[in-house]
């Protein structure tokens, strides 16, 4: 049977990663709003003032996130995945029955077969 590779280059963007940090850029000044609530309340039992959060600031940390996420998905290494295809019937790959991953090798085991 044939191996598909998929590989995802690096300095390449796809649609997931799009969508990805556009979801970031929503769920971070979520949590930032929540957190400043949290630490105005601590503040107040302490009575040592309050913490303003302006919606400016949290348009800039969702605009942070998202270009954060770009950015290391950016700069990832290529990543390459190899995928056996199934065989006619449904059946799992004939390739993977002598697969070492099934029988690790002993630690310390200078003969086991290496790939």
């Amino acid at each position: 049977m044939e191996k598909i590779k998929y590989i995802s280059k690096q300095w390449s963007l796809t649609a997931r990663d799009w969508l990805k940090s556009l979801y970031y850029g929503f769920i971070m000044p979520v949590i930032t709003e929540i957190l400043a609530q949290v630490i105005n309340y601590i503040l107040s039992i302490f009575q040592l003032g309050s913490l303003d959060v302006s919606p400016k600031q949290l348009i800039i940390i969702s605009f942070g996130a998202i270009l954060a996420h770009i950015g290391r998905k950016l700069a990832e290494p290529t990543k390459k995945v190899e995928i056996t295809k199934l065989s006619e019937d449904g059946d799992t790959d004939d390739t993977t029955d002598g697969d070492d991953r099934t029988n690790p090798p002993p630690v310390g085991d200078p003969t086991h077969p290496k790939k």
